[in-house]
């Protein structure tokens, strides 16, 4: 397996999800391609109510000149947003009512005497969740100051646990966080799903376990006035504990300073993006299993996919290959029509085309063209999927175009077409054809039960045992 190193900065997600918006069949650049709707932006420009009250001023009318400005370029910006959305989104209120949504835009714009910058930006986050669509959404990593826990998590049976962290912390490992800043875990994993845009509880899972990690939604919440520390309470052998934990920056928290440098234990919430190939393949000779890893929808330079699948396919006929897998679990999107050509290659190896022999892993960091490619395999093949509900759906929205408001900088991404590459299939979700979850001893022994699961198959039986069939 060639090596990869993890990026453990929220901001290169932005870069991934903006590339997973264009959904597109064809080979037009994308709006969100570097041209002239690349746009960067700074810090929020905007005074916050705080900041105007610590103003080294002794002038009242200065300082209430001062707030009425800022109110005013908050609620330009809040009404370019909405003009923005309801001239291009695909369908906006197909979740929301055109009533709700001017309504609650309406009741924002009212409250922002009374909020600071960031619970500004976190309102906004929250009502453009409202919509339903995973593809449009604000781009919150531009104003993330690279504060980040030096801890990951994982939600197994609805409760959270932390499975990797840097040396200092690694007593955390694989205990149970009941409370963060003395508020009960659940109500603040509740508060923070809330403030991401999907079309169901898988993405939003995936996005609030990352969002765990970051102390500025806390201070945003009310939850925690100092960003450089997170307070956590745990539970070890039935005592509760607390740690103060130092948030570092992303920069600051690589890869290989946490104690398990595994997929498994590191890639575990949206924003673990991974950086190298977007595809490369594993033989696992002692079980005659090929293990393509396709981690993005999009060519490499200098090494299309169209070439990789050459290769895959030729070694498989210069081998003794009993089983094909592959793995989209950690697939966010990118082009829909870049996974064409394994299903080409399929055709000349029909050896392989049967449900014992094909299989494709998914999970909740499926998303976008991530799900297409994976449901465009299960219509046009015999493969079985394994794993997990994806988090997004097998028909949705994409193709998104950004804007950035004009006071604040925020950038906002928002959907302008409809893909059915389901055709009758309106589920929120490509459900596996067996479900396979994840449990505690799994992280702590760097155990794949959905990969062991084809290992256990037997070519031309039925299901394993002690899985579930959908």
């Amino acid at each position: 397996m060639k090596n990869r190193r993890i990026l453990m900065g929220a901001v290169v997600m932005v870069v991934l999800l903006a590339s997973c918006a264009s959904e597109t069949r064809e080979s037009a650049p994308s709006t969100n391609t570097p041209n002239e709707n690349t746009v960067k932006a700074p810090k929020l420009a905007l005074k916050s109510e705080d900041s105007v009250g610590e103003a080294k001023t002794n002038d009242a009318k200065n300082n209430q000149t001062t707030e009425n400005e800022r109110v005013e370029k908050w609620s330009s910006d809040i009404d370019q947003m909405t003009k923005f959305l309801k001239e291009t989104h695909k369908d906006l209120y197909k979740n929301m009512s055109q009533t709700a949504f001017d309504a609650e835009s309406q009741l924002l714009k009212n409250r922002i005497s009374a909020l600071n910058d960031d619970e500004i930006m976190l309102e906004i986050m929250r009502l453009i969740a409202k919509i339903g669509d995973g593809h449009t959404y604000l781009q919150w990593e531009y104003q993330y100051n690279n504060e980040i826990m030096p801890l990951k998590f994982v939600q197994i049976d609805g409760q959270i646990y932390c499975v990797n962290a840097t040396e200092t912390y690694k007593n955390l490992l694989f205990k149970k966080i009941v409370k963060i800043e003395n508020h009960d875990i659940d109500t603040v994993f509740s508060d923070l799903k809330e403030l991401v845009p999907a079309e169901n509880d898988h993405w939003k899972d995936a996005n609030a376990l990352g969002l765990l990690r970051v102390p500025m939604f806390y201070k945003a919440l009310g939850l925690s006035d100092d960003p450089a520390y997170t307070t956590l309470t745990y539970e070890d052998k039935g005592m509760f504990k607390q740690v103060k934990v130092k948030n570092l920056s992303g920069e600051r928290s690589p890869h290989d300073t946490f104690v398990y440098n595994n997929r498994l234990n590191n890639i575990v919430s949206s924003i673990d993006v991974l950086e190298g190939e977007n595809y490369w393949y594993q033989h696992d000779r002692s079980n005659k299993i090929i293990k393509i890893n396709y981690d993005r929808c999009a060519n490499t330079e200098n090494y299309s996919f169209n070439d990789f699948n050459d290769e895959v396919w030729k070694y498989i006929g210069d081998n003794d290959i009993d089983k094909v897998v592959v793995d989209m679990r950690y697939n966010m999107g990118g082009g829909s029509s870049v996974f064409d050509a394994f299903r080409s290659g399929l055709l000349k190896h029909k050896k392989f085309n049967t449900p014992d022999r094909l299989f494709v892993m998914v999970g909740n960091r499926t998303f976008s063209s991530g799900v297409a490619s994976a449901v465009m395999t299960k219509r046009w093949t015999s493969a079985t999927i394994l794993g997990q509900k994806t988090g997004g759906m097998p028909n949705s929205y994409g193709n998104g175009s950004m804007i950035q408001l004009k006071n604040s900088g925020l950038i906002l991404t928002c959907s302008t077409m409809y893909f059915e590459f389901y055709p009758g299939h309106d589920n929120n979700t490509l459900a596996p054809d067996v479900q396979i979850e994840y449990s505690l001893e799994d992280y702590k022994n760097n155990n794949d039960p959905v990969y062991n699961y084809v290992v256990d198959k037997s070519l031309s039986q039925g299901m394993c045992q002690n899985y579930t069939q959908n």
